[in-house]
């Protein structure tokens, strides 16, 4: 939504979605009509500018001189670049341009990872709680 449309929805939750049937599309593979997604409570959505989705799409990609032009044009002058692209992404900027970080890699024992996992679970059911 945010890379193609240019806007984003501030307040995703499951209230705020409607998943359909298509009214006019045709059987699908599986003898079943293919879905459609409607958001609602359009309050909430924020147009973006055309520079902070491009200069979004240079940071996940690692593209150094999109990076460095978007930024520019967003305001943060020529030679801060690398400083608002590591803010941005709360990296530092030699990692922000490695193209090989590009998933999340958790280092350490099994054991270690079993209970990261168990703690981040914690965390998302805790968060659901409270909304």
């Amino acid at each position: 939504m945010m890379f193609k449309h240019g806007f984003v929805h501030c307040d995703p939750h499951a209230a705020n979605l409607l998943v359909r049937p298509l009214p006019y599309s045709g059987k699908s593979i599986l003898g079943k009509k293919k879905p459609e997604c409607i958001l609602l409570d359009l309050v909430c959505i924020r147009i973006l500018r055309p520079e902070l989705t491009t200069l979004w799409t240079a940071l996940i990609f690692a593209d150094a001189n999109a990076i460095e032009q978007n930024s520019s044009k967003l305001g943060a002058g020529e030679d801060l670049y690398p400083l608002f692209a590591g803010i941005l992404s709360m990296r530092p900027w030699n990692r922000v341009i490695d193209p090989a970080v590009d998933h999340l890699v958790i280092q350490g024992s099994r054991s270690g990872r079993s209970e990261l996992q168990l703690v981040a679970s914690d965390s998302l059911n805790l968060s659901e709680k409270s909304d």
